[in-house]
This record gives structure tokens, sequence and C-alpha cells, in this order.
């Protein structure tokens, strides 16, 4: 019995731990697929300006690149068209093997969204079988997780949106130390497309849109929280 009881407060609170990480991580891969955003980050940063490089054929460049993230392609070779001389390897060697890491990191946040996923519909089938005498009673533990849930994640979300707006340099730095074991990713605009493509700010939009969608959200998951069990009460007493 105690052990049971043990069980299932570890389980809660695993719970919990998974919204955030399903939300981020979810969004993360709707972004990162979206050809919105490569759109509106070169329009915004001047990108055809910079590279040579026409805003269709970098829109042409960034689906390779999307489809790379995607597919079972080890590296990732791009041809295109700069001040109208057809390149037919437009990332050099050093940007091919980073970008190597980068689909690895990728690839490995789609399998943390697939393993949240799983997780969650796994307690919401157990806690429907643990109530399956009366199934109204799983909208209290559902709607206690949720709630909690979405409160860290908004904890989680106002912080690092917080912390980029302060010092997005820092934080960019940090996350590439963490996320990688090697230097490749310390790029030189001047000579590194990738780079000039993408500039730091690029990545900042990018951090900010996840942050938002997630943080937007999260704050409809918490009022659904309250709403639920307001008006299964409100009904029990009509």
């Amino acid at each position: 019995m105690i052990r049971n009881k043990y069980f299932q407060v570890i389980a809660q609170y695993i719970v919990i731990l998974i919204i955030p990480i399903f939300l981020i991580t979810l969004n993360a891969r709707i972004v990162i697929n979206s050809s919105s955003l490569y759109h509106y980050g070169f329009e915004k940063y001047s990108i055809t300006d910079i590279t040579r490089i026409s805003h269709q054929d970098l829109m042409s460049v960034s689906e390779s690149i999307r489809d790379y993230f995607n597919n079972a392609e080890e590296f990732l070779y791009v041809s295109t068209v700069v001040n109208n001389i057809k390149v037919y390897s437009l990332y050099n060697d050093r940007e091919i093997q980073h970008m190597v890491d980068v689909k690895k990191l990728i690839q490995s946040s789609y399998l943390i969204l697939n393993i949240s996923t799983i997780l969650l519909l796994l307690m919401l089938i157990f806690t429907i079988f643990k109530h399956r005498k009366k199934i109204v009673n799983t909208i209290y533990p559902i709607s206690a997780l949720i709630k909690y849930g979405s409160i860290l994640t908004i904890s989680i979300i106002l912080i690092l949106t917080t912390l980029s707006f302060f010092d997005f340099e820092t934080v960019f730095y940090q996350f590439h130390i963490l996320s990688f074991s090697n230097d490749l990713w310390q790029l030189d605009p001047s000579r590194d497309y990738l780079i000039a493509m993408f500039p730091t700010g690029f990545f900042f939009d990018t951090t900010i849109i996840i942050g938002a969608m997630t943080l937007i959200e999260a704050i409809i998951l918490l009022i659904f929280s309250f709403l639920i069990p307001f008006f299964i009460t409100k009904y029990r007493l009509s």
C-alpha cells in the first residue's frame, strides 16, 4: 500500500516535469520546420544582401536544411547560386560537420518529444483505469497535474525569456558549450555561409517565438485546469 502511494507521488511529479518538456520540444519542432520562420529571418536580417543569394534560393536552401533534419542523410550538401555563380557545395567541411552535431541535437529533441508524449498518454490511461468505476473522478487529479505542470512551464519560460532579453549572447554561448563537445560552432560570417545566413538575431527571434508559443499554451492549460473542475462541480450541484 505504501509502495503504491510512493509510486503515485513519483508518477505525479514526473508528469508535472514532463509537461514543460513536452510543450517546449513540440513547439521547437513546429518552429524549426516552419518555412515562415526562415522567410521572416531572411527578410529581417537582409540575408540576401549579406550572402548575395536571392531570397528564393535562400528559401530553397532552408528547405534542404529542414529536409536534412528529418531524413537519414549523414551530411548536408547544398548547391545554390551565389552572386549569379553556381555553387555546388555552399557549406565548407567545418560547417557540414557542425550540421551533423546540430542534426543529432534536433533529432534528440524529437526523441524526447516522442517519449514525453508516450509517458503523458500512459499516465492518462493509468488515471482513467484507476478511476474506471467513476470516470468523472479522473477530472480532479488530471486537472491538478495540468495546473502544476502549467505553472512550472510558465516559470521556466519567464526565467529563460528574461535571461534572453538581458543577455542573449551569454545564454546562446552557454547553450553551445553544453550542447556540443567541440568548437565547430564557432564560425566566421565573413567566410562561412551558415552563420551569415543564420546570425545570432535569428536564433534570438526563434527562441522568443518558441517561448511565446509555449507561454500561451501553458496559460491556456492553466485556465483549462481551473475551469473543468468548476463546471464539473457546478453540474453535480445543479
